[in-house]
């Protein structure tokens, strides 16, 4: 079993539970995302928001009331583990967070199949 690779996670557009729709949008139009991570609080796992869902009419609405949940892993968790983990959940990756729980960045699909490909050092 190959450990993932945080040295792999892309930054990411990172807005709180309470900001509003605006402003998650605007955090990934910065950086041309379609996609940000929703850090509720360190006790609670990350969530995705979308673009889509930020602009169908939602004003009035904080962006951890429309938030996905999202795959998560830590240093330490198998690039198999990641993958599943993928595939069962919605948005663009799999969020690192560190021990206290703050996000370290995103590992994509391809960061994780490239992964899964290198050989395990002996």
């Amino acid at each position: 079993m190959l450990d993932i690779d945080v040295g792999q996670a892309t930054a990411w557009p990172v807005v709180p539970g309470d900001a509003t729709v605006g402003e998650a949008a605007a955090a990934m139009d910065r950086v041309e995302a379609d996609w940000a991570v929703v850090a509720v609080s360190a006790d609670q796992p990350p969530r995705w928001i979308a673009r889509k869902a930020a602009m169908d009419g939602a004003d009035g609405h904080t962006v951890a009331e429309l938030a996905v949940s999202a795959a998560v892993t830590r240093r330490g968790e198998t690039v198999e583990q990641a993958l599943a983990a993928l595939l069962a959940h919605e948005g663009p990756g799999v969020i690192v967070v560190d021990g206290e729980g703050s996000v370290g960045g995103v590992l994509t699909s391809g960061a994780l199949l490239a992964g899964a490909r290198r050989v395990r050092a002996r």
